[in-house]
């Protein structure tokens, strides 16, 4: 593949000796031709010292961020090859979320089910409800599931160490608590019909992916999982695509193991 001149990492110090290499080679000519004003230069040599450290700093920042992603392709690389056994690999892997289809694409893929687990599914409160009711109204069926919040009868254990391990910035009780709420008040507000398309449950489970299936019992049936590795970024965790029809091994193993979360799941 084509390598493309901006994730070039050893660009970015190239760069910042060019512009030093430049600047002496103007003051040369300045000086060669009487111009060069040393009284200016003195007065301003902190902020040129300054500048040309900021320089340095930022292209050591976009290096490393760039050698990170690099690192990160390199390993699905070798996973993808590695993959190509009895399994016959997977559809697609994606190093992060930049470089997969939206979710919004994903939900307007889906044509007679969609079903989404995750922990608070913020992604869909946030800006994918009116995608989903669109979908509802056109006869698919929605299936949502989210970690169960609990009660103070019923505490679900698992919360705080879930908040700590995946760096939540708020209690995840609370997060949890209102996007149950926000969906609930969404679906009671629709439709009698189109509610009937739309299930939402709440489950105790230890969430391991994001996970959503299009059409998961079809022979068109695809699904996407999204790691969840402590203490990184949404944005940089990486994602598998499975599709029924190529990866006959593993698709069914995980749709089964997701058709039990649902099934012990209950209704919000």
């Amino acid at each position: 593949m084509k390598k493309r001149w901006w994730t070039d990492t050893s660009l970015y110090g190239d760069l910042v000796l060019g512009i030093a290499a430049s600047a002496a080679v103007v003051l040369l000519c300045l000086d060669l031709f009487g111009l060069l004003d040393y009284q200016y230069i003195k007065d301003n040599l902190d902020k040129f010292t300054t500048l040309l450290i900021a320089l340095y700093i930022v292209s050591a920042v976009i290096e490393r961020r760039l050698l990170l992603v690099r690192h990160q392709n390199n390993v699905l690389l070798e996973i993808q090859k590695a993959s190509r056994g009895p399994y016959r690999g997977f559809s697609a892997i994606y190093a992060c979320r930049e470089h997969m289809p939206t979710f919004s694409d994903m939900i307007q893929s889906a044509r007679k089910e969609l079903y989404i687990a995750g922990i608070d599914l913020a992604f869909v409160v946030l800006q994918q409800l009116t995608t989903l009711q669109a979908k509802a109204e056109a006869g698919c069926c929605i299936k949502l599931l989210l970690v169960d919040a609990g009660d103070a009868a019923a505490p679900n254990p698992i919360l705080d160490s879930l908040g700590e391990t995946l760096d939540y910035h708020r209690p995840l009780k609370d997060v949890l608590q209102a996007n149950i709420d926000k969906l609930c008040q969404w679906k009671s507000k629709l439709p009698k019909a189109v509610q009937k398309r739309i299930e939402i449950k709440l489950s105790m489970a230890i969430p391991t992916h994001i996970a959503v299936f299009l059409d998961k019992d079809q022979l068109s049936g695809r699904m996407y999982l999204e790691m969840l590795p402590p203490k990184t970024d949404a944005q940089q965790r990486w994602s598998l695509v499975v599709d029924s029809h190529q990866c006959r091994e593993v698709y069914p193993v995980y749709l089964q193991a997701y058709k039990a979360l649902w099934a012990a799941a209950r209704f919000c």
